[in-house]
């Protein structure tokens, strides 16, 4: 790619965007069924979808055989698909939010080219493909990848809309608000729909609602959200309703569910860290932007990163995936300011760089006493330093007597590229392998029955045929035990205490990968007989 300060004008080639592309297939998609479902969030979502896909009821989530209130269906639509297409396997659970990566980056890149320039569409690209948290996310058996792709489309269009006044675009925004109110529920559209209504006020364009076309919109957006709510409140007698809207999105707001509490600034924290490389830049990007030949979008992206920043912020409920439906758009800051930088609009500051092979160089030793600190993967703990290519890359750049900007940048994304595919590719997998449910699960699957008391790891649901009868009673386990000689039972070791008594005999006991708890199994024992049983 030509360095434009030296002449260029046109922008990176084709061939360089597919280039970019391939290179987001190859991170979202290789190995993508190999680390097994294990995280609870993946295997709630994966395992409801076949359950629901298993009892031929498309509509109301289950899990383990109860009513799950968590999340809306989408993601469990295009989970009963992939399965249908590969099998019932991690793979078909991950696959579409692995596509629902890609078409983001399509989206965000087309929205950066259209309104910006070439240059900063391929580094809006390039800020993304580079992002760990980003194709983490995406690699992933849940919800929110299909809410950001629909949220990035309801912007992108919705921006399209109002700059350009094309019908075609407010049905697409539409479309995405309500499949992305299908996705995760009321943020699908109070968020975009505050963030809109905020642009019209600040620019003036409320006239733009005066259209024949907005009525039809709407009842788009209405025939796609809401059925479905309609529905499974009927089905449910309004159970689903009460535990989706008061406890999972109420509740969450209002208080910290699950220990996921903190000040203020932590949201801002995550969006900080998730961003890396290139976040470090966006205070620089904001200060040029008066700058800036064409503002507009500029100040629509930061405005919706703002929206999210604040409103999650607020929230008592806090966690690091919260804010990234603006990540797309932080992106684009990013990518415009790199693109007017490499055309040589003005100086990227060196420490910017430096702060990056800091942050480097953190992240191999801080991977080594993560994994070092779980009994599990200790003996894995030497793995991490295979992360050491990205701050030696680093280094190298900085003390190199070529300090342009191009190689520099080049670089960076090379050395960063490098760290996703040896942690998500290799280490990742690698370290997950040796959680408590892949270590034993085929002993399990050979016991002649499956029970559980008080708490049970999800992940044995998936790789089960069937579902796990759980009791928080220890007499209605041992009723169980008697009627199922030699069952497996699987609990919490802390639970341990409370099962003395029962014929019962340990089989073992493994740490849950980086929480604090511990997955327990035993076996059920034959009764003792009674002497002289038997006996004429």
């Amino acid at each position: 790619m030509r360095n434009p300060a030296a002449g260029a004008r046109g922008g990176p080639s084709l061939i360089l965007f597919y280039l970019l592309y391939l290179t987001a297939a190859i991170l979202l998609f290789t190995r993508l069924g190999s680390p097994s479902l294990y995280i609870l969030d993946e295997v709630k979502n994966a395992q409801c979808a076949r359950e629901m896909m298993h009892n031929a009821n498309h509509w109301i989530p289950v899990f383990n055989g109860v009513l799950r209130t968590d999340k809306p269906p989408v993601h469990y639509f295009f989970m009963q698909l992939a399965y249908h297409l590969f099998g019932v396997n991690a793979l078909a659970a991950r696959f579409f939010s692995a596509l629902a990566g890609l078409g983001t980056l399509m989206l965000i890149g087309s929205f950066a080219r259209r309104f910006l320039d070439r240059f900063s569409s391929f580094f809006t690209i390039l800020a993304l493909v580079t992002c760990t948290h980003f194709l983490f996310e995406f690699r992933l058996a849940v919800p929110d990848p299909y809410l950001i792709f629909f949220t990035t489309l309801t912007f992108t269009s919705a921006f399209r809309w109002l700059e350009e006044g094309a019908p075609a675009e407010l049905y697409l925004a539409a479309f995405g608000a309500g499949m992305a109110v299908l996705a995760k529920g009321p943020v699908g559209i109070l968020l975009p729909g505050l963030c809109l209504l905020i642009w019209m006020g600040w620019k003036g364009k409320f006239r733009t609602l005066v259209s024949w076309h907005l009525p039809g919109a709407l009842l788009l957006f209405l025939l796609l959200a809401l059925p479905w709510y309609l529905l499974v409140d009927r089905a449910t007698a309004g159970e689903w309703t009460r535990g989706f809207f008061l406890e999972h999105n109420l509740s969450r707001f209002t208080r910290a569910r699950e220990g996921h509490g903190g000040i203020f600034l932590l949201v801002p924290a995550f969006f900080l860290v998730g961003l890396l490389p290139f976040s470090p830049f966006i205070p620089a990007s904001l200060r040029q932007l008066r700058h800036h030949p064409n503002k507009a979008p500029l100040q629509f992206a930061i405005l919706i990163v703002i929206v999210y920043l604040l409103f999650f912020s607020i929230s008592r409920t806090k966690l690091p995936n919260y804010a990234m439906p603006c990540y797309p758009m932080a992106a684009v800051l990013i990518g415009a300011y790199l693109g007017r930088a490499w055309q040589g609009t003005y100086r990227v500051p060196g420490y910017l760089f430096w702060i990056l092979a800091v942050i480097s160089l953190l992240i191999p030793a801080g991977a080594f006493l993560g994994i070092r600190s779980e009994m599990q993967t200790a003996d894995l703990a030497p793995m991490a330093w295979l992360l050491g290519i990205t701050p030696l890359t680093m280094t190298g750049i900085l003390l190199s007597p070529q300090k342009s900007l191009s190689a520099r940048l080049t670089w960076t994304a090379l050395g960063w590229t490098a760290l996703n595919l040896v942690g998500l590719l290799y280490l990742y997998p690698a370290i997950y392998v040796r959680n408590p449910v892949s270590q034993t699960i085929q002993q399990v699957k050979s016991a002649p029955a499956v029970l559980g008391y008080r708490i049970i790891n999800p992940a044995y649901l998936f790789y089960l045929d069937h579902p796990v009868r759980v009791t928080e009673n220890p007499d209605t386990l041992r009723h169980w035990l008697d009627m199922n000689p030699g069952a497996i039972v699987i609990t919490r070791s802390a639970f341990g205490a409370e099962l003395r008594g029962l014929p019962l005999r340990p089989v073992a006991s493994l740490h849950n990968l980086f929480e604090t708890d511990t997955t327990a199994l035993f076996e059920g024992m034959p009764a003792p007989r009674t002497p002289g049983a038997g006996s004429h």
